[in-house]
């Protein structure tokens, strides 16, 4: 599953690499990591997730979303970890 939802989260990432961009803020902003991770989880085809999502409304929490989440904020800390040894050098 996480291979299918990758690739929206990369390209995602790719629109937001350029200079002054909040994803290399020192704290980047939650509200725009929110509206970020819930276009990507519009983006998937629910078709797919049909059982997953189904159980979701039982629990209650969205757990898609929040997995959608936590790939974008991996994706982006191995990018703000590769600029930085860019930048400075990689640290020993």
């Amino acid at each position: 599953m996480a291979r299918k939802i990758q690739p929206l989260v990369e390209e995602a990432c790719d629109r937001m690499e350029y200079d002054g961009s909040f994803m290399f803020d020192e704290y980047p902003d939650q509200l725009l990591l929110r509206r970020l991770s819930r276009s990507i989880y519009e983006k998937l085809d629910k078709r797919t997730y049909q059982d997953d999502v189904m159980m979701q409304e039982v629990t209650g929490r969205n757990w898609l979303e929040d997995f959608v989440t936590v790939l974008l904020l991996n994706e982006m800390y191995q990018r703000r970890c590769r600029r930085r040894d860019r930048r400075f050098g990689p640290v020993f």
